[in-house]
């Protein structure tokens, strides 16, 4: 019995011998028991090559992911040029760049941190909402949306007869100040597209409403979301001096700050018909207006009718008779003072086309014509550096006829179809339509386009 007592307490030694030397070589080997956690440093997410922000020290479970996602002017992740900075009672302890997502993400000890955006190469100067950039142990994602700095340069236009200060506009997002009633945004597109205007959240009400020397009053947009409006936009369309007038509505008494969105939404597509040549019929001859003429317009404020007479050996329409009054079209810019409801053609041609589409019975667009070709060969091309007999410069049209002090043209058969055929398709003459150009609703439909006509006496 004393034997096996000894032997069984021998066993019983060795067996405890063997588990401590079991836990002393996997201590040893750098293996982790089963049910151990894994220290913080054995999941750090920090990038290759930078040093762990949370101590190695700290438990697992009193760490959390804190992600900022950071959307650019354009309204897409910013993944370059942009770091998050983490604040604890005005002091940085942390700061990380964008990944592939546009997400600034780090793991830090749970607590209360605040966030700071860096801008890395670049000089524009951005705006973003600074009112709420805090994060918490609950709270451990935030969004921010960068803005573009509304200009401090305006341009002064005119609507309705009174004046408002038009700011620039560029694609993507802007933080701007609204004041109370309509504001005005000048865009100058440089890329084909179908755009989309709004105001972030469509909170304000926005439209579009034609170029800036001819402000409409009337949005003549499509329909988009967010109480926007959209632009169908092609390559012709897309000129130094053609600019889209964007006009923002503020219906509060107050001065308020808004996010105006600018969305290039797709490539253009082009539903029209396809524009032909109008070709000119008269045989151009440069024309001098007579002297101590003078220049009378046409009454369309009324009912009454004017016959016009063509002179088929010169081209010319006169009043009445074909020896009566020559009738003349203000063509050029310095006819702009004959003119009380729109530009002259040499203004409207350096800031849109002028052509019309035609409809069959249906109302279907069957066919257009583009009359800018003919127009610029009646008005010729300004020349900045054009010189006069004695060698100063003064400037002036190159080509053409029209008379170079007034800017007049005799009527002819093409100008007469031009001015009937564009005004019908742009509206000037139908009181049902937002480019209606008279105030006054009785004048005829058949004479209004003698608005850019006078006849000489």
């Amino acid at each position: 019995m004393t034997f096996k007592k000894i032997a069984s307490l021998a066993l019983a030694v060795l067996m405890l011998c063997s588990v401590l030397c079991a836990c002393g070589d996997a201590q040893n080997n750098g293996s982790t028991p089963a049910n151990t956690k894994p220290s913080s440093s054995q999941n750090n997410t920090q990038p290759s090559g930078s040093e762990p922000t949370v101590p190695t020290t700290v438990p697992q479970d009193t760490n959390a992911l804190y992600q900022v996602a950071v959307y650019d002017i354009y309204g897409k992740p910013a993944t370059s040029g942009i770091a998050v900075k983490f604040l604890q009672n005005g002091e940085q302890v942390a700061m990380q760049i964008m990944n592939t997502e546009g997400v600034a993400a780090m793991e830090l000890p749970k607590g209360d941190y605040t966030v700071e955006l860096m801008f890395v190469g670049s000089n524009a100067k951005y705006y973003y909402d600074t009112t709420d950039l805090s994060l918490s142990a609950t709270k451990t994602q935030l969004t921010i949306h960068l803005c573009l700095q509304q200009s401090t340069e305006g341009e002064i236009v005119y609507a309705d007869g009174v004046e408002y200060t038009a700011y620039p506009l560029s694609t993507g997002n802007t933080y701007v100040t609204l004041q109370p009633g309509r504001n005005y945004f000048l865009y100058h597109p440089d890329e084909a597209g179908e755009y989309q205007f709004f105001t972030m959240g469509g909170t304000y009400k926005v439209g579009y409403y034609g170029g800036e020397h001819f402000i409409m009053q009337n949005d003549a947009g499509k329909a988009a979301p967010n109480n926007g409006t959209a632009l169908s936009i092609s390559s012709g369309m897309i000129s130094p001096n053609n600019t889209f007038v964007i006009g923002v509505d503020n219906p509060t008494d107050g001065e308020v700050q808004a996010t105006l969105c600018v969305l290039r939404a797709s490539d253009y597509i082009d539903t029209s018909i396809h524009l032909a040549i109008y070709k000119a019929t008269h045989k151009m001859t440069p024309w001098t207006m007579p002297e101590n003429a003078t220049v009378k317009k046409f009454n369309i404020l009324g009912t009454q009718s004017y016959k016009l007479v063509l002179d088929e050996t010169t081209g010319f329409y006169h009043l009445n008779t074909v020896d009566g009054p020559l009738v003349v079209v203000f063509l050029g810019a310095n006819a702009a003072s004959y003119l009380d409801y729109a530009a002259p053609f040499d203004t409207i041609l350096k800031n849109t086309n002028v052509n019309a589409y035609f409809k069959d019975d249906t109302g279907k667009y069957t066919s257009g014509e583009s009359y800018n070709s003919c127009l610029q060969s009646y008005i010729g091309v300004y020349n900045e550096n054009m010189t006069d007999a004695n060698g100063n410069v003064t400037g002036g049209y190159e080509g053409g006829g029209i008379d170079r002090e007034s800017g007049l043209y005799p009527l002819t058969e093409d100008l007469m179809y031009i001015i009937q055929q564009h005004g019908i398709y742009a509206g000037w003459y139908d009181v049902n339509n937002a480019n209606y150009l008279f105030q006054d609703p009785v004048v005829s439909e058949a004479i209004a386009w003698l608005f850019m006509c006078g006849y000489l006496e």
